[in-house]
């Protein structure tokens, strides 16, 4: 299976390192988004390694130890690819629906 990086994804990985400027150092930051960037690459060795979500039973979430970000994927098993729809920060409201 393939990694993709949605759109949204991206997009919420690059509000969660512009929020982490404004309040840590550049190397905190850097350590940040490669965590980030390591736990989102095993997903396709281990693609059932998140939860269902309680929200929506066709996505998958998993929290990164020792931080506040959850990743919400779907896993296209007929396209062969692991969808990351979003890096959640848990410190932000949930959405209703990630599609």
């Amino acid at each position: 299976m393939k990694l993709v990086w949605l759109p949204s994804a991206v997009q919420d990985l690059a509000k969660s390192v512009e929020y982490l400027r404004d309040r840590a150092n550049s190397a905190t930051v850097n350590r940040f988004a490669l965590r980030v960037h390591a736990v989102a690459s095993r997903l396709p060795e281990m693609p059932y390694m998140g939860h269902v979500t309680p929200e929506d039973a066709r996505f998958r979430e998993f929290h990164i130890p020792g931080s506040t970000i959850n990743l919400i994927y779907r896993v296209m098993e007929e396209e062969g690819e692991i969808q990351l729809r979003s890096v959640f920060d848990t410190r932000r409201l949930r959405v209703d629906d990630w599609d």
